[in-house]
């Protein structure tokens, strides 16, 4: 994917101006203390809790409107 964003110009757009993607020149900074990295983790899961509590009420409330066999295709391609 870096190569297509690379290739289609949008690294000098966004001020990149590295041979590989932004992120490579982070990797040699300190990784985080371990309490960094907890902060970190309980954002993180707080807010996969939420989008997925979204995706879960949507799911339910597609399965709610299911009527017909066919209708059971709509909620598959939702979730997938």
């Amino acid at each position: 994917m870096w190569r297509k964003i690379r290739d289609s110009g949008l690294e000098s757009q966004a001020g990149w101006s590295c041979s590989g993607p932004p992120w490579q020149h982070y990797q040699s900074e300190p990784i985080g203390s371990r309490s960094e990295k907890t902060v970190a983790r309980t954002a993180f899961d707080a807010a996969l809790r939420r989008e997925l509590q979204e995706v879960m009420q949507e799911a339910k409330e597609m399965a709610n409107q299911i009527h017909e066999p066919a209708d059971l295709w709509d909620l598959e391609h939702y979730l997938t």
